[in-house]
């Protein structure tokens, strides 16, 4: 008769378990603020307006964007 070891966790798992558990009491709460209470912020995003500008960091941010574009899947 032959023994065979009992196969070990994935290590994947000691992952995926706290992340399930974070979402799932992320879930929990925001839909019981949504019920029963307000959720009322003086600050984003939660107060947040969409609001696009033009500012300093535009140009930076446009060849970033053309950059990873370009670049991105051959990086990848």
């Amino acid at each position: 008769m032959t023994q065979t070891r009992p196969r070990p966790v994935p290590r994947d798992l000691y992952a995926v378990l706290p992340a399930v558990l974070l979402v799932t009491a992320a879930v929990l709460v925001g839909r019981y603020v949504y019920t029963y209470d307000d959720l009322i912020v003086g600050w984003p995003p939660l107060l947040g307006r969409w609001d696009p500008h033009l500012g300093p960091g535009t140009p930076a941010a446009v060849a970033v964007a053309a950059a990873v574009v370009a670049y991105g899947p051959a990086v990848a």
